[in-house]
């Protein structure tokens, strides 16, 4: 098969979704203007293409660091561990902004926000 209409690579079993569909009604008249109906209506997915966030965040790692920014006194216990926003080293080990590290996902470093850390004097010695 040369080309797939999305650009991940497909394993041997690829096989492309299809829907099924199907309706059956039954209706009968009572007279005196009124009728009773009953329908049911089928609609069913197969082999749907369920991609998966292969870049989630760790959030082991997260709180890790956070623990390391509260050990050294640069968070308090009631921050967010999203929210540790400068760099040292303190008694549990470094601590970094997590925005910086992409909020530790496996990309890694995130260059826009490192690009702002070195701009800034107090802050360059994050990256």
């Amino acid at each position: 098969m040369a080309f797939q209409p999305f650009g991940y690579p497909q394993g041997k079993g690829f096989v492309y979704a299809y829907a099924q569909q199907a309706n059956l009604t039954f209706e009968q008249d009572l007279g005196h203007n009124m009728s009773l109906s009953v329908a049911y209506n089928f609609n069913g997915g197969r082999h749907l293409n369920r991609p998966i966030n292969a870049n989630t965040t760790r959030g082991d790692l997260l709180v890790k660091n956070w623990q390391a920014a509260l050990a050294a006194g640069a968070a308090a216990p009631t921050d967010n561990p999203l929210f540790v926003n400068n760099c040292g080293l303190g008694p549990a080990g470094p601590y970094v902004p997590t925005a910086l590290v992409n909020f530790f996902r496996p990309s890694g470093l995130n260059p826009a926000i490192a690009i702002a850390l070195l701009s800034n004097p107090a802050t360059a010695g994050c990256v």
